[in-house]
């Protein structure tokens, strides 16, 4: 029984050097603990969708979504091309394709207009949700066409609570605000 018990607190005690030789590469790449923001975004939407209509072979990108996730950020992408709905997802930080699917287009799909050349970026999107929220952390932005015109939908993180935020893409001008869910 005493063998086992030096043998567990053997095991324990590599467990923990490996984490603390290996801590400080995992801080210098930007992590820092539980719920932090692992990886800040790197690549543009922009060069998402160009990313994503490259894969699919051209197309017209019909929504784009941002999000935060665990292990970093990632786009979202969809695109209308010859009868098939494709959904390429994108690493943030590095712009490799996560997955890539295709299925044919509901009948009853209407395609969105063209949106207007002078939107607003997403980093413009996203700051503009931000203003006036000190503590608040975007968890997801989406473009896309609903209620008739071209929207950013920004989720936010703030106080316990999630808030989203809906923008005209092509002013700017905050068309609605509502909290969602508590987390």
């Amino acid at each position: 029984m005493k063998r086992y018990t030096v043998l567990f607190v053997c095991l324990i005690a590599v467990v923990f050097a490996s984490v603390s030789i290996n801590a400080p590469s995992l801080y210098a790449q930007g992590f820092t603990g539980p719920g932090s923001q692992v990886s800040q975004t790197v690549i543009s939407a922009d060069r998402a969708m160009q990313i994503a209509l490259d894969r699919a072979g051209g197309g017209r990108v019909t929504e784009v979504e941002w999000e935060r996730k665990n292990w970093g950020s990632q786009y979202d992408v969809e695109i209308h091309h010859n009868g098939m709905e494709v959904e390429v997802k994108i690493d943030g930080a590095t712009g490799e394709i996560i997955s890539y699917k295709e299925k044919r287009a509901s009948a009853r799909f209407v395609m969105p207009p063209q949106p207007d050349r002078n939107q607003i970026s997403f980093e413009r999107a996203r700051d503009t949700a931000l203003n006036g929220r000190s503590n608040a952390v975007v968890e997801e932005v989406e473009w896309k066409h609903r209620y008739g015109q071209w929207v950013y939908e920004i989720t936010l993180r703030q106080n316990g609570r999630k808030d989203k935020v809906y923008l005209d893409a092509a002013t700017g001008r905050a068309l609605q605000r509502g909290r969602t869910s508590w987390i």
